[in-house]
């Protein structure tokens, strides 16, 4: 592809199939920039003195900002020279002997197949640079492997492996955190996420593609859910969402249902989540995703995926059942805190959920050196836990409101499986006085610095 094909085809799809949905409106808001036109280089000069230099391969593209990746000059720069040379040859699939064959055959199902082709080729070369990190070894992981992680993500994106995607471009930051041998690097994220996509891609391979995108969520006809909280987050991947978390009563389990969207940095995520925060739809409710966390419903087909991701559609009936704490199941709460080992089974994946009940509140505080906030709880049975929230913009309310209990009657957590122990994150707690679930990440922060927290600095 030479650089005029590229400038031809960069369309808003096309960009964000190269980079993601965010880093293309960024883009898209950056000031007019200089461009032109020298041989197969397109020579892009902003505003602000950055020197972006773009060819054919837009992968092999100059620039003089520090990122590694296509960046927003990148894609502001082929913007700013598609609407100024719009007098250039058409790339070869707009032309009119294209546009012809494209009226006498369908769309969709060239779409289809293009797109088919693109997992054969793509999967097996995923599996081997998966493969070979893992011979390399994560105590001496070069560089490049970012780079490679980063460039499958970009092309699962096109292909719509989405969840491969998220999985790769996680890996890819776990490993830039390497490289700057930064102490938020932790080997075992970097591990999980490597297994769970080595383990995606041969499944991709292994069972008809199409089928899996298309059964990926089943109509369930009934279901209790009765609302456990919901949690905002955002994610290396690029991506931010709340997830609402639900017990169900026939699954005898937690199920979720997640809104994300992709979005550049931090800050765009802050925005988004304040968003998500205030839409209504769920299963067609006029209520917003935080009310709808705390209630319990009947569920009339609803969709599920394999591991417990609700979805819904047009015929999706939600029915309200007033809650309240005494009304949940006996078994739901863990009133035992030697138990939840055991609810991790051998070669668990992902998340699991509970509901701890409450004793007693024992210690709590902020590490200044790991930037993590701890408090202590103990059950019924003298056993003690620590429940840790990660200090970020996303979960600096959640924090203050943690400090701020007394004595709530449970706590819903979301626990992970670390190399030497049990990461408890907490997300809402259970006021017994009020018989009402509180989210603890949805409240304003009180506090708008880390300043803030030296009562906690001890």
């Amino acid at each position: 592809m030479t650089v005029n094909d590229l400038i031809a085809s960069a369309t808003e799809d096309f960009l964000i199939s190269i980079s993601n949905k965010g880093l293309v409106g960024r883009a898209k808001r950056e000031p007019p920039c200089t461009v032109a036109l020298c041989g197969d280089v397109l020579h892009a000069e902003f505003s602000d003195g950055t020197k972006t230099d773009v060819v054919g391969d837009v992968k092999l593209f100059k620039c003089a900002c520090p990122s590694r990746s296509v960046c927003k000059h990148v894609l502001a720069a082929l913007l700013q020279a598609r609407e100024q040379f719009k007098d250039m040859a058409p790339a070869p699939a707009e032309t009119a002997e294209a546009a012809e064959t494209i009226k006498v055959t369908p769309a969709a199902p060239k779409k289809t197949a293009a797109k088919k082709s693109a997992d054969v080729t793509i999967l097996p070369k995923i599996e081997a640079l998966l493969d070979d990190i893992f011979k390399v070894g994560t105590a001496r992981l070069p560089a490049v492997y970012s780079d490679k992680l980063e460039q499958f993500a970009t092309l699962c994106h096109g292909a719509g492996f989405a969840e491969l995607e998220k999985l790769l471009m996680t890996a890819a930051k776990e490993c830039e955190l390497y490289t700057e041998k930064s102490v938020s690097f932790r080997c075992e994220n970097l591990i999980s996420c490597l297994s769970s996509a080595r383990l995606l891609s041969s499944a991709l391979q292994d069972r008809d593609t199409k089928r899996i995108f298309k059964q990926r969520y089943d109509d369930t006809d009934n279901m209790t859910a009765w609302g456990a909280g919901a949690y905002p987050w955002y994610g290396k991947s690029g991506f931010c969402g709340i997830t609402a978390v639900f017990y169900s009563a026939e699954l005898k389990n937690f199920v979720t249902y997640t809104m994300s969207r992709p979005v550049s940095d931090i800050d765009e995520a802050l925005k988004s989540l304040n968003r998500l925060k205030n839409i209504p739809g769920i299963w067609n409710l006029s209520e917003n995703v935080n009310s709808v966390s705390q209630k319990g419903f009947r569920l009339k087909q609803v969709k599920m995926s394999g591991d417990g991701r609700l979805s819904s559609s047009e015929s999706t009936y939600a029915q309200y059942i007033k809650p309240t704490i005494r009304a949940y199941e006996a078994k739901l709460f863990i009133d035992d805190y030697s138990k939840i080992s055991g609810l991790f089974t051998d070669f668990s994946v992902g998340n699991v959920y509970a509901v701890l009940k409450i004793n007693k509140l024992k210690s709590s505080g902020f590490d200044k050196v790991t930037q993590t906030y701890h408090c202590r709880i103990e059950d019924f049975q003298d056993n003690e836990i620590t429940l840790s929230i990660k200090y970020s913009k996303i979960t600096e309310a959640a924090i203050l409101e943690m400090e701020n209990l007394q004595s709530p009657y449970a706590v819903s957590v979301l626990m992970s499986l670390t190399s030497d122990s049990v990461e408890i994150q907490p997300f809402a707690v259970w006021d017994t006085f009020r018989d009402s679930i509180i989210n603890i990440g949805f409240s304003e922060p009180k506090s708008k610095s880390l300043s803030d927290y030296a009562k906690f600095f001890k």
